[in-house]
């Protein structure tokens, strides 16, 4: 009978150390991180032309990845050419990121823009669709065939013409302006 009471007392020591350690508190693996379900395009080639004919960019990326919303992207090594009015110019940007709901870009940079006229160096540059208006910022440079200009902020208003830059401002000319 002593063994009998030994070998239940045994079984149950046995059965609750099993409930024991299976009630353990267990080691946390970290959560895995959960990317976006969303499109993207690797080496894109985009050309883009306006209802009219008259204005048509040419856009080349690395990688465009578009948000499970649809609402934005962001596209990586951003190369880009827009003819319109006679006029060419060339963007390049490491990185833009597209609102399209309000066609909104903003390029970070360094960003280059150059035209046979100007061209313009800044750490950022945004398209604000709905007040016309482009930003610069971040040690911006422009240069015209006469001109140099520098500034921490350039803001460009379309429908006015105005141009305003801020921040440590420097303008001179250079060769050919008649010095």
């Amino acid at each position: 009978m002593h063994k009998r009471i030994a070998v239940l007392i045994c079984g149950g020591l046995i059965l609750l150390s099993a409930f024991l350690l299976w009630l353990r508190p267990q080691p946390q693996t970290p959560p895995q991180k959960e990317e976006p379900q969303s499109w993207q395009a690797e080496l894109p080639s985009l050309q883009l032309v306006s209802p009219t004919g008259d204005v048509k960019w040419q856009l080349t990326a690395e990688k465009i990845q578009f948000a499970e919303d649809g609402k934005t992207a962001e596209v990586l090594g951003l190369r880009g050419r827009l003819a319109a009015e006679d006029e060419e110019i060339a963007v390049e940007a490491p990185k833009a990121s597209i609102d399209w709901q309000r066609q909104d870009i903003t390029f970070t940079g360094p960003v280059k823009v150059r035209s046979r006229e100007l061209s313009i160096v800044a750490g950022s540059l945004s398209w604000h669709a709905q007040a016309q208006e482009l930003v610069g910022q971040g040690g911006v440079e422009v240069t015209t065939k006469t001109t140099r200009l520098l500034g921490e902020k350039l803001t460009w208003q379309q429908p006015q013409g105005k141009l305003v830059v801020e921040g440590g401002v420097q303008l001179w000319a250079t060769t050919g302006a008649g010095r």
